[in-house]
């Protein structure tokens, strides 16, 4: 995101939804993610801490929920293993892993788990570790998830749900 954040600045553009626009046509991102690319390199909408996702990352895995970071490493270590084209957006209270869309969110969701929700297609069926997510809106992506509370919860059913989400990030939902 620091690197998107940095190509608005060297393009000399300081104006919030010049930013936000440019981005959506010249580099095909996302609304949310250019948005958020946008705040970050304009210094608006109380974006001005995002560009160290290292920083940020730290901060959302300290104190009470520290234990919970190695979750996080190997679930990004196995997203990395998907493919050159994975990217990390991190914000406050949530990570994701992204191609040419969001597949995956990671967020500490208690101080005993880490929630990771999936973008899988609509049709999916819950099974074994998979469960619709109660707490997203039916036209959200990531409707499906898997509830992680150790590093050995991150498994090979967990694996194949993620590289399932990954394969379906290049694909434009109906």
């Amino acid at each position: 995101m620091a690197q998107w954040a940095q190509l608005v600045r060297d393009a000399g553009i300081t104006d919030y939804n010049a930013a936000c626009a440019w981005l959506r046509k010249e580099h095909g991102l996302t609304s949310n993610y250019s948005m958020m690319v946008s705040g970050i390199a304009t210094v608006s909408g109380g974006f001005a801490n995002y560009g160290d996702e290292l920083k940020m990352l730290d901060a959302m895995y300290a104190g009470p929920k520290e234990h919970l970071r190695p979750i996080f490493d190997k679930l990004y270590d196995e997203a990395l293993k998907l493919g050159e084209d994975v990217e990390l957006a991190v914000c406050k209270t949530q990570a994701s892993f992204r191609r040419s869309y969001q597949f995956a969110i990671v967020r500490p969701t208690n101080k005993t788990t880490i929630d990771l929700s999936l973008a899988l297609p609509k049709e999916t069926e819950a099974i074994g570790i998979l469960h619709r997510d109660p707490t997203r809106d039916a036209d959200d992506r990531a409707q499906w998830r898997i509830r992680l509370e150790d590093v050995k919860d991150v498994n090979a059913e967990v694996k194949k749900w993620l590289k399932a989400a990954y394969k379906c990030a290049n694909e434009k939902r109906k």
